[in-house]
C-alpha cells in the first residue's frame, strides 16, 4: 500500500539501526517509503 510514512516510523528505524539488534546489519539502504518503491 502505497501512503506516506509518518515521522515516528522514521525514528524508529533510526532507533533500531542505532541498536545492538541491527549490529549485524552493514552496508544496506533501508526504504522507509511506506512502499513507493515497491512496485
Amino acid at each position: 500500500t502505497r501512503r506516506f510514512v509518518q515521522p515516528e516510523e522514521v525514528a524508529e528505524m533510526a532507533v533500531y539501526l542505532a541498536g545492538d539488534m541491527a549490529r549485524s546489519i552493514t552496508g544496506t539502504t533501508v526504504s522507509i517509503d511506506g512502499g513507493w518503491t515497491a512496485k
